[in-house]
């Protein structure tokens, strides 16, 4: 693990220091009781790697016991891709005990001042913390894998539901379109009784139109046969008038001949 401090003054490295031995002692996942494990593993570590940033070419703790090595830094290309003020250093003593935090602030007490332009150094990582680096992954690993579990144990629950109602709703789809299609069995139904109430009422205005015209039949027929009964009638008043005056004809003549023959 990587550290870095960018700062004007050794006072303003001892914040940085204290905030480091503070992650040091993880909160263990949704427990709210610190990781005993990796405080041992850190405080314990023997040799750990550091970047220092100071403009010295050269760098050594002033406290026995030290890890840090003599090592020169006017070689060193400063990092672009630090933040001042955001990591920190983790120097541990090398005699094995537990480092407490005044011990640290101490040590970061007792650095030179820091100018700019700002140069870093490196120490070799220990392998007590890369393996407690180690655990920290695998018990965040292992948080974030039963956090997954259960989101996707909840997911599984939600799908099952809404596979439920999209069964539900595939049913009554299934039914609506059964009935749709009842529906346009019947509308069909009723188009062909129509489309023959239609043929049936053409039939019917046809016979009409011809009834209408035997009925103008009828009526000049009738017409014209009034008027014969009319001529007839006239004809049968001359007839009876005729007959009357040769009646009367027939009678003076029979009269006369019967003088006669006297």
């Amino acid at each position: 693990m990587d550290s870095t401090v960018y700062a004007p003054s050794s006072q303003a490295l001892i914040q940085p220091i204290s905030s480091s031995i503070n992650k040091n002692v993880k909160m263990e996942s949704g427990s709210g009781k610190p990781s005993s494990s990796s405080t041992r593993a850190a405080m314990k570590a023997t040799t750990v790697e550091a970047i220092v940033v100071t403009m010295n070419p050269y760098l050594e703790s002033n406290i026995p016991g030290s890890s840090l090595m003599l090592i020169d830094t006017s070689s060193i290309e400063p990092s672009s891709n630090s933040n001042p003020l955001t990591s920190c250093v983790d120097l541990i003593p090398s005699s094995g005990k537990e480092a407490s935090i005044h011990t640290l602030v101490n040590l970061a007490a007792s650095l030179p001042p820091f100018q700019c332009p700002f140069t870093t150094t490196t120490v070799p990582t220990s392998p007590d913390l890369a393996s407690a680096s180690d655990e920290e992954t695998l018990d965040k690993a292992h948080y974030h894998l039963m956090e997954g579990m259960h989101l996707l144990n909840e997911v599984s629950a939600h799908t099952k539901v809404r596979k439920e109602l999209l069964a539900q709703r595939q049913a009554k789809f299934e039914e609506g379109q059964r009935k749709l299609k009842e529906i346009g069995k019947i509308h069909e139904r009723n188009e062909q009784e129509a489309q023959e109430l239609q043929e049936r009422v053409k039939g019917l205005s046809e016979r009409n139109v011809l009834l209408v015209g035997d009925l103008s039949e009828s009526i000049r027929c009738q017409n014209e046969l009034k008027n014969l009964n009319e001529d007839l009638q006239i004809k049968a008043d001359d007839a009876i008038g005729r007959r009357s005056v040769l009646a009367k004809d027939l009678e003076e003549k029979t009269h006369r001949f019967e003088s006669l023959k006297l």
